[in-house]
């Protein structure tokens, strides 16, 4: 799964407008460009609100995992503080926030250092600081099963077979693909959407699974196990 993030306008959480959000490549160098590459925000277009504003919506627009205030919060926590990055316009000038941590503005695109070159950790007054306040936007969640979702589902049928499914086709080993619409039946057993039994949604990162060399029927093998399918 991707890299979520949040874009508003103001910093105050009372007052602050919510733009909208995206599922994917949300980290600075993911979503700013300095030379203006299309289908990035080019932070020396932004003068005002209002290029904010358009840079935002510009970029929202090309993605295909965005979503848009009406059609609700996306994510099934209830604010920006667990929302990998959160960006603003505020005051003259762009701030970030990665998992809430307090409003520092960009230079360069990007947010204060953890690391230096050599590994050493930098910065710790901002990336040790609290999480701050941010809207909460509870009442106007709506999670669903589509690429801007932030999900992935995970169902069973009375048999025991497992569906996995997402909002990106994340993985795909040996022929096995993840719809984005919905969940094809695959792995150990058949599953049908219609005649699950039990069906949730989480929020995990997958890409850990390659990097473990783990292939996908063993992924599943771990989830059943979880589930206390096996005898």
């Amino acid at each position: 799964m991707g890299t979520r993030s949040d874009y508003y306008v103001g910093r105050d959480p009372k007052t602050m407008e919510w733009l909208g959000s995206d599922a994917y490549d949300g980290y600075p160098k993911g979503v700013f460009e300095e030379t203006g590459k299309d289908g990035h925000i080019t932070p020396k277009f932004v003068v005002d609100e209002e290029t904010w504003r358009v840079e935002v919506n510009h970029y929202l627009s090309s993605q295909q995992s965005c979503t848009w205030p009406e059609e609700g919060w996306p994510w099934p926590w209830n604010d920006s503080n667990t929302t990998d990055y959160a960006y603003t316009y505020d005051d003259g000038q762009i701030w970030g926030s990665c998992f809430g941590r307090p409003w520092a503005p960009l230079v360069n695109g990007d947010l204060p250092a953890s690391e230096d070159e050599d590994g050493n950790e930098i910065n710790a007054e901002y990336w040790d600081a609290p999480k701050h306040d941010m809207p909460d936007m509870s009442e106007r969640k709506n999670v669903r099963m589509d690429a801007g979702s932030g999900l992935i589902t995970i169902g069973m049928d009375p048999s025991g077979g497992i569906a996995v499914g997402g909002n990106e086709p994340v993985h795909n080993r040996g022929g096995v693909s993840y719809d984005k619409a919905e969940p094809p039946a695959f792995g150990m057993g058949t599953a049908d959407m219609g005649d699950m039994v039990l069906m949730s949604a989480i929020v995990m990162e997958v890409c850990s699974w390659d990097q473990r060399e783990q292939s996908t029927a063993q992924a599943l093998y771990r989830i059943r196990d979880l589930l206390g399918v096996f005898d």
